[in-house]
């Protein structure tokens, strides 16, 4: 994610952890190197309704989803020719300073969660065994060409 691009998968799978982080401990396959990380999630609680479907609730996502992302593209804040690629390039020159200070702002409430997703998460491969989408259970892998 340092070089700011990703599959849409990805951004999707990271966005889904943001807003259900008691997630991550009860249906993430961490790799043995991060199980420490696994523990700290037990005490987010799931903010917006009750138990959920994590499966169920990622696909009522997708529509709101893409839709952001392609308002992004619009604002030329992501590269549009990626984009047609399933790949979302940020344009960092166009970004505005207050979006800038409000992502910020938003990402110090959850330094620990943020971390996690930018420093672990997305540098998982999306496909295949081991990857994001095999670890996360949130989409199917076992059709995937690697």
């Amino acid at each position: 994610m340092e070089e700011r691009r990703a599959h849409v998968l990805t951004i999707r799978i990271l966005d889904f952890f943001l807003l259900f982080p008691a997630e991550i401990e009860t249906t993430m396959i961490m790799p043995a190197q991060w199980r420490s990380w696994k523990s700290r999630f037990r005490a987010f609680r799931n903010k917006y309704f009750g138990s959920v479907s994590p499966q169920s609730v990622f696909m009522q996502m997708s529509g709101p989803q893409v839709e952001g992302l392609r308002l992004l593209v619009s604002r030329r804040l992501i590269d549009p020719e990626e984009f047609q690629s399933d790949i979302v390039a940020l344009i960092a020159e166009t970004l505005p300073p207050s979006l800038a200070a409000s992502i910020e702002s938003r990402n110090s409430e959850e330094t620990e969660l943020v971390e996690f997703l930018v420093s672990k998460l997305a540098t998982l491969e999306l496909r295949g065994l081991g990857g994001l989408k095999q670890r996360t259970g949130l989409v199917e892998y076992r059709y995937d060409a690697v």
